[in-house]
C-alpha cells in the first residue's frame, strides 16, 4: 500500500447504500431547475460521491469522463456532480462514479 500515488488514495470511507435507495440523475440544463433525466442505483456512497448503476440508454451513453450533472439522493436536495470515471463493461448497464462539487 505504500507505494500507492498519493491521489489514487480514496479521501472518504465508502459504504453500502440503503437497498431501497434510487438516485435521481440530470446530465443537462443549466437553468438551476432539477429535472431528472434517469434514475440510477447507487452500488457505493462516501460522503464525497457515488458509484451508480444505470441502464445504458440516452442520456447515459452520450456521456463522456467530466461530464457536469446533478444528482438527488434520498431526501437531499439535488447535488452537483463530476462523471470521475465509466464503465461500459456490459452493453445494457453503465456503472459511474460520480464526485459531488462544491456549490
Amino acid at each position: 500500500m505504500a507505494d500507492r500515488k498519493k491521489d489514487e488514495r480514496r479521501r472518504y470511507l465508502r459504504y453500502p447504500p440503503d437497498p431501497t435507495e434510487i438516485v435521481m440523475v440530470q446530465f443537462s440544463g443549466e437553468d438551476g431547475r432539477f429535472a431528472p433525466e434517469i434514475a440510477a442505483l447507487p452500488s457505493e456512497e462516501s460522503r464525497g460521491g457515488l458509484r451508480l448503476v444505470l441502464l445504458n440508454r440516452k442520456p447515459v451513453d452520450g456521456v463522456e469522463q467530466g461530464a457536469r450533472c446533478t444528482v438527488k439522493v434520498a431526501s437531499l436536495g439535488p447535488q452537483p456532480a463530476e462523471v470521475r470515471w465509466i464503465d461500459t463493461d456490459d452493453s445494457e448497464v453503465v456503472r459511474l462514479g460520480v464526485q459531488f462539487l462544491e456549490d
